[in-house]
């Protein structure tokens, strides 16, 4: 389960939250906009907020989803009530801390620049399928002004790579980014010191931009990057281009917070009880961006795997025995199965991300369980407060409202 615990914290957290706004007559979302964590504010735990765009968020999704109208005048038929729910989360970018003390950098990155041009980069972060590696590509690309197929990296093998923490607590793209923005900002300034002698220029009037390095301003005064390169291994007699770069957390719980504000939209049988997600409307901030395909891709795999969390993955024992024990009988949710995914990029410029980046992929999981049960109180009437939401659980829930 992404979140450490987190998803079913927020699950109990923001089902809670729906009831209070309800005995205080408050919409959720108007509720959620006048408490949510700003830009600046510390957390009841302690949490150091360095940027927040979750009232906007908020807004966002509520004006997209068309909120207020569905949610106090919702559709309604014969055999099936529609409703409409709100879940919201916010997740650490990364813990400041170490699990276990076996390097003295959180993440480490190495790059080294051929006599071509090529560029290797050495990252013991490993890629587990949230796109870390070409995250940590693409921050190497844009210092050096390099397209992507210019970088090849070598990741999470311990003969060459770095050490560094490991692929958990949505930390790689902060740690092993930062790290990689370090070390790339360093082969830059020792590739400028070489090309600014041979441009007449200073170091600070240079950029790097379409395999060149050239004067701001002039963009016929320029060297390919090749030949700066070269030129840098001749005037230093072959010793290699090579540069480390590090990271260290700068808070000792997390240097930095993701939030998001997801509506679901649900369908319930009034017959059997079974629950259909007929769309979600996500708006979530994650300072920016560095690949918003991969973003929106963990996005919808987190509602994908809350759908099955929410209302029909479920563990069942009797005597110390699986009764379910195949995917089959388990019930997670199939592609037929997912619902119509709107998602808004809320951007941010975070001051500890690299080029303002932070965490997506364990925090867009917290709110999908919430938004779900929450939604499908708002059809029924019916509070369910475990998971998962089961058909014969609304069932008993209608018998007891008569309906």
């Amino acid at each position: 389960m992404r979140g450490h615990g987190g998803p079913q914290v927020h699950f109990a957290q923001d089902v809670q939250l729906d009831m209070i706004a309800e005995d205080l007559g408050l919409d959720p979302v108007e509720m959620a906009v006048k408490n949510g964590l700003r830009t600046g504010d510390e957390s009841a735990a302690g949490f150091k907020i360095v940027s927040s765009e979750f009232r906007e968020c908020l807004e966002k999704a509520a004006a997209q989803s068309g909120w207020k109208q569905k949610r106090h005048a919702p559709k309604k038929d014969d055999d099936k009530a529609y409703g409409i729910g709100l879940g919201c989360g916010g997740f650490p970018s990364g813990a400041g801390f170490y699990f276990n003390k076996t390097t003295s950098a959180h993440s480490a990155v190495g790059i080294r620049v051929g006599a071509g041009g090529g560029i290797g980069v050495f990252t013991g972060a490993s890629d587990i399928g949230q796109g870390s590696d070409s995250v940590i590509c693409q921050i190497v690309a844009e210092v050096l002004g390099l397209p992507l197929e210019d970088i090849h990296l070598t990741s999470a093998d311990t003969q060459l790579t770095p050490p560094d923490m490991g692929t958990y607590s949505s930390r790689v793209t902060v740690a092993a980014g930062n790290a990689a923005l370090k070390a790339a900002n360093a082969i830059k300034a020792q590739i400028f010191e070489v090309a600014s002698d041979e441009l007449e220029a200073n170091p600070d009037d240079l950029i790097a931009r379409d395999r060149k390095i050239a004067v701001k301003g002039s963009p016929d005064r320029y060297l390919f990057f090749t030949d700066a390169v070269n030129l840098y291994l001749k005037k230093n007699n072959g010793t290699p281009l090579v540069a480390q770069g590090s990271y260290n957390s700068p808070d000792p719980l997390s240097p930095t917070y993701s939030f998001g504000a997801y509506i679901c939209e649900a369908e319930v049988s009034l017959k059997t009880g079974e629950v259909r997600i007929n769309k979600f409307t996500v708006a979530h901030d994650c300072g920016q961006p560095l690949n918003p395909l991969s973003v929106e891709g963990q996005i919808e795999g987190c509602i994908g795997m809350g759908m099955g969390y929410a209302i029909s993955e479920q563990l069942i024992l009797e005597g110390g025995q699986t009764m379910n024990p195949s995917f089959l009988s388990y019930g997670v949710p199939t592609a037929g199965q997912m619902p119509e995914i709107k998602i808004t990029h809320v951007i941010t410029d975070d001051p500890h991300g690299p080029f303002g980046a932070k965490e997506t992929g364990e925090g867009s999981l917290d709110p999908v369980a919430p938004a779900i049960a929450n939604a499908v109180y708002n059809a029924t009437g019916v509070r369910i407060k475990d998971l998962p939401i089961t058909a014969e659980k609304i069932l008993e829930g209608l018998k007891g409202r008569g309906r």
